[in-house]
């Protein structure tokens, strides 16, 4: 009966405009009265708050990859190039700065002159010199491996095939370079890539050729640690893991590997513990078994240390991308480039809460309203990550992050963190394991009472949305509270 009625009110408002409309045509109709809604639709309109909103999250420029020199006096980075209206267009750039030089970042690349390709996947090599990167400047939707001396210079193709290419890397001598490959593939690899739409005659055809035994993106989440030798072409598996691994990166003297292990929901969003073994095989041993958060990438210095990033609270919504330098002691960031000077946020300040739900530590963060006044009541919306194995960051909207745009409307935004979120350890990450909708959304709710404690937001106007497992969880939630009240 409720959604009968609900169809039958949506319904009505259309036919209420329409014979509003008719009406309206009536009084208005003469030559005069037309000419007169003809100017007034072309004068300029004042910018509304969406208007505001819209322009901000397509107006950043945004970056794909950073690079240091093995020497750390230069470094290499990636950006997109967006079209005028702000979208993505396709196109990527290198760049190149000299940390030691006062002159500013040069343009490198395949093309001709200042043509626009797509070009990424920088690969320093050990002395710093040469950067190996992919291009498809001979053939649109085609990279080749290319590369060029860093100091300036004509790039030079090194490949001529048919299919994808993908992480160049440099042999430590600095004499070879290896690329993935996959022979007449119809698209990029990835279980999140689509799918190649399939036309004339329709019959099996596999694309996907990796190291590992099998076929197919799913081979990812069950796929083991192996070497392979590349004078016999011999593969030897020597960690089979409990979970998923990424990131295998040998040591300077090729004695051991260092990976990440743990439950990664999706091929690409990396989390988990830093775990090294021997070149040879044997026992993985597990370095950040204590340490409450997620390493997301790593890399070996020269001294067998191990260098790596994690996901963390160290991002903003105030201030937008940039390319930064980071070091010191203590450590202070200076900014390489300065694409976005000048942007300012359409939404509201962020901050940080936490929360305690069944003996767990639980963040999220709470987007406040543009131009609030602690006098008003709003109402919120909560927006679950996908994953759920992933995190909500403090960090600057992208083009389709339309719950951030919300709160330039009026709204809090409630990111949460539940368990089964990167941030706080293997642990946390594992806890949702068997208790989808359950613990989790436990979380959800004590988060969302933790909001209602510290900001004046009204009960009665809750919403909750989200993307792929959030969007699970929002078909979920309203299945079991009636809380909220759109979702």
């Amino acid at each position: 009966m409720i959604l009968r009625a609900r169809i039958a009110a949506m319904v009505a408002i259309p036919l209420l405009l329409a014979s509003t409309y008719s009406f309206a045509q009536e009084k208005t109709g003469t030559r005069q009265d037309a000419e007169k809604r003809l100017r007034a639709a072309q004068k300029p309109q004042a910018a509304t708050p969406l208007d505001n909103v819209v322009k901000a999250l397509f107006a950043a420029h945004t970056f794909q990859q950073a690079a240091i020199s093995p020497d750390g006096n230069s470094v290499a980075w990636v950006e997109d190039v967006h079209s005028k209206n702000g979208a993505v267009s396709g196109s990527t750039v290198i760049y190149v700065k000299n940390l030691k030089a006062a002159a500013p970042p040069r343009r490198i690349g395949a093309g001709v002159a200042d043509s626009l390709h797509a070009e990424g996947s920088v690969a320093w090599s050990p002395d710093s010199e040469r950067i190996a990167f992919l291009s498809d400047a001979a053939k649109k939707g085609q990279q080749q491996l290319y590369f060029t001396n860093a100091a300036g210079g004509a790039a030079k193709m090194l490949t001529n095939v048919k299919g994808f290419l993908s992480t160049p890397r440099w042999s430590p001598d600095g004499k070879t370079i290896a690329v993935l490959f996959t022979e007449n593939a119809t698209r990029a690899s990835g279980p999140l890539v689509a799918e190649t739409p399939e036309t004339g005659e329709i019959k099996d055809a596999f694309f996907e050729q990796r190291l590992a035994l099998g076929n197919g993106d799913n081979n990812w989440w069950i796929a083991e640690l192996s070497t392979f030798d590349a004078a016999t072409g011999l593969m030897k598996s020597i960690y089979k893991p409990k979970l998923q691994i990424a990131n295998p990166v040998w040591s300077p003297d090729g004695k051991q590997i260092a990976f990440i292990e743990g439950l990664m929901s999706d091929e690409g969003i990396t989390g988990g513990d830093i775990h090294v073994i021997n070149s040879g095989g044997g026992e993985a041993k597990n370095l950040t078994t204590s340490r409450k958060a997620s390493a997301a990438w790593l890399g070996w210095l020269a001294d067998k240390k191990i260098l790596f990033s994690e996901f963390g609270i160290l991002n903003s919504f105030a201030h937008p991308p940039e390319a930064v330098l980071i070091g010191g002691t203590p450590a202070a960031v200076t900014p390489l480039t300065h694409r976005n000077a000048g942007l300012a946020p359409a939404w509201g300040e962020a901050k940080s809460i936490g929360w305690k739900n069944d003996g767990y530590e639980v963040q999220g963060w709470l987007l406040y309203p543009r131009d609030f006044d602690p006098a008003k009541k709003y109402p919120m919306v909560v927006n679950v990550h996908g994953g759920p194995s992933s995190v909500a960051l403090s960090h600057w909207p992208g083009s389709h992050d339309f719950a951030a745009g919300l709160s330039g409307m009026g709204y809090f935004v409630l990111y949460p963190n539940p368990r089964g979120s990167y941030g706080q350890g293997e642990a946390f990450t594992r806890a949702i394991v068997k208790d989808f909708g359950y613990g989790d959304f436990k979380d959800i709710l004590a988060g969302v009472d933790e909001a209602l404690r510290v900001a004046p937001i009204d009960a009665n106007r809750l919403g909750i949305t989200g993307w792929s497992y959030g969007g699970f969880m929002t078909m979920w939630a309203v299945t079991q509270t009636n809380r909220f009240k759109a979702g």
